[in-house]
């Protein structure tokens, strides 16, 4: 296509365990969804639909992939909230969180959308989100253009109206893992010691 990427500078491994619990009731003191942003292993754990589990491991700078292709080291990690006889796992996999922005998501007859124009740290679930914007800014312009009703140049306006987003949203997610991903305990307990000074906001009215 002849479109390349810029690297935003984030990058970080993450060991991803999936389980299927027999018993998911027996799990309700777990969060929905929670960051546990301790500096000796920040980890995430959610809750996937009805009858899955979702644990998410940061490894250590000194861990490798192939560390973790033992089973038992995955459920050494796990110890604490879920063990064997709970249930299986479904799935654990080492995936690599990256920052990257195509330099362009129009050349020709090309056109990007979602991870193929941008990578984004999941810190802030926009990653999906922001393909869908992408999509919904694209489509009506295709479809305009392919039923003749509207210049080809319009298929330009993606980029300015796109990329300025993208990018903003990838480098927040950036500060935000910065912030989450914490590993020196004393940065880590200024950090808390900040948050626990905050005022909890005011919940949402939906």
């Amino acid at each position: 296509s002849g479109i390349t990427r810029r690297d935003l500078g984030f990058r970080e491994r993450w060991l991803v365990v999936d389980a299927e619990p027999h018993d998911m009731a027996a799990l309700a003191h777990l969060p929905i969804a929670g960051q546990r942003c301790d500096p000796s292993r920040p980890t995430t754990i959610v809750q996937s639909g009805p009858r899955h589990r979702r644990w998410e491991f940061m490894l250590l700078p000194h861990e490798q992939a192939s560390d973790f292709a033992d089973p038992e080291r995955v459920w050494a990690l796990l110890e604490p909230w879920y063990r064997p006889q709970d249930g299986p796992l479904t799935r654990s996999a080492v995936y690599e969180f990256r920052s990257m922005l195509a330099d362009q998501m129009r050349n020709g007859r090309v056109l990007l959308v979602g991870d193929a124009a941008h990578l984004t740290p999941p810190f802030l679930g926009q990653g999906l989100c922001s393909g869908l914007r992408d999509a919904a800014n694209l489509a009506w312009k295709l479809d305009l253009v392919l039923r003749g009703l509207a210049a080809g140049q319009l298929l330009d306006t993606i980029d300015p109206e796109r990329q300025s987003q993208n990018e903003a949203v990838i480098r927040l997610a950036i500060e935000l893992g910065k912030v989450l991903c914490q590993l020196d305990p004393q940065a880590a307990a200024e950090r808390d010691a900040m948050l626990r000074q905050i005022e909890t906001p005011p919940p949402l009215a939906l």
